[in-house]
C-alpha cells in the first residue's frame, strides 16, 4: 500500500480517536455498538473494537459488543 498508493502506517488507537473522532468526551453518544469477527483473548490485545470498549467503559455508557464466535472466558471491564 505504500509503494503504490502512498499510504501511511497508522495504529488503531491513533485512527478511532483522532480520525474518527470517537470520544467519550462526545456528550451526545447514549450507547456504543462494536464488534469483531472473533472475540478471544486477542481482542484484548489493543485491537480496534476493545481500544472502543476502553474508551466508553469508563464513562458508564452502553456498549454492545456483536461477533461471530466468542471464544475463553474474557475479563469483566472495570469502570
Amino acid at each position: 500500500m505504500k509503494i503504490f498508493f502512498n499510504a501511511e502506517e497508522k495504529y488503531a488507537d491513533k485512527f478511532i480517536r483522532d480520525d474518527l473522532k470517537i470520544r467519550p468526551e462526545n456528550t451526545d453518544i447514549k450507547m456504543v455498538i462494536t464488534g469483531e469477527g472473533k472475540l478471544d483473548n486477542q481482542t484484548l490485545l489493543n485491537k480496534g473494537a476493545f481500544i472502543v470498549v476502553n474508551e466508553f467503559a469508563k464513562q458508564d455508557i452502553p456498549i454492545i459488543f456483536l461477533c461471530g464466535v466468542s471464544e475463553g472466558d474474557l475479563p469483566e471491564i472495570e469502570t
